[in-house]
């Protein structure tokens, strides 16, 4: 068995790793923010879509929360036909404790790209 001493820098991570995961479900409202391109969305048959709403689902059976206290932020989701998108992303993002980006080639030519990324 090795010891913490011997890897001291794995140790830390995990300790850290184990406070994170503490601190995440301390936290009274829990929102992520699921940063995507639409149109591999779209192409795929809406499996990115299906992707978040089963990480959504894992993370609060992981967490013990309800559906009023968690939240994986997407924008189908949360951005109502005809809203102004660039605000109501940003207000996404800062509500956000933790950041799941899908990394494609067209994400990071979507007009939205360094939006997300900038912010986490």
């Amino acid at each position: 068995m090795l010891s913490c001493s011997v890897f001291g820098i794995l140790c830390q991570q995990a300790i850290s790793v184990h406070s994170l995961m503490s601190s995440l479900a301390d936290a009274p409202d829990l929102v992520g923010f699921f940063s995507y391109s639409r149109e591999d969305d779209e192409g795929s048959g809406g499996k990115l879509s299906k992707l978040r709403e089963r990480i959504q689902e894992e993370l609060r059976s992981q967490l013990g929360r309800t559906r009023a206290d968690f939240r994986l932020w997407q924008d189908k989701v949360a951005i109502a036909h005809g809203e102004l998108w660039e605000g109501t992303i940003k207000k996404g993002i800062s509500e956000s404790v933790f950041f799941i980006p899908i990394i494609t080639p067209l994400l990071s030519e979507a007009p939205t790209a360094n939006l997300n990324s900038s912010h986490f």
